[in-house]
């Protein structure tokens, strides 16, 4: 992780400046990690907002390509998670980030089950949306470590993959629906 005075330079401060606005370097990385969140998350939203069931992840497929090369951010964000694995005061203030990725996807697959007239309940639904987390989070650093046995985009085939399950569970819960109207 660089210094506070490293990070202080990059940012045009001091490391005075730097500390009257936050604790440490945590903290600051944190506040960065959560406004880019923030941002992501607000992105995906209009994705999913503008898109269907059927065609969003080819549309967060799209979104997801104009974005450019985020290696740097991948790897930032990796070397804080092991910082926090070796740090408890740094674990408890990544949980809180972690909980609104999952709480987001979470919220995501309630607005695409809900356009196919579909509810998932938990922990099935909270289960869903941390593998989600988990594949989203662990894919990049996958993807940076083995480039040729990980697909720029395994995490999108994959999301398709369990889109299709889903699409498919909705056609067939009402073929039943339909099924047991007309016995």
């Amino acid at each position: 992780m660089p210094s506070v005075e490293e990070i202080a330079a990059r940012a045009g401060f001091t490391r005075g400046a730097l500390y009257s606005n936050f604790a440490d370097k945590e903290a600051l990385l944190l506040a960065h990690v959560d406004e880019r969140l923030t941002e992501r998350e607000a992105e995906v939203f209009r994705v999913i907002g503008s898109s269907s069931p059927l065609t969003l992840v080819d549309d967060l497929r799209e979104w997801k390509a104009g974005e450019g090369d985020d290696s740097g951010w991948i790897r930032l964000v990796a070397e804080f998670r092991a910082h926090a694995l070796r740090n408890e005061s740094a674990r408890l203030r990544l949980v809180e980030s972690e909980q609104t990725i999952r709480s987001a996807y979470a919220r995501a697959i309630e607005v695409q089950l809900a356009a196919l007239g579909l509810t998932l309940a938990p922990p099935a639904s909270d289960d869903l949306a941390t593998l989600l987390a988990i594949l989203d989070t662990t894919t990049p650093i996958q993807r940076l470590i083995d480039p040729e046995g990980v697909g720029e985009d395994f995490f999108f085939d994959i999301l398709s993959l369990l889109s299709r399950a889903v699409v498919a569970l909705a056609e067939a819960t009402g073929a039943e629906r339909t099924g047991e109207r007309s016995s």
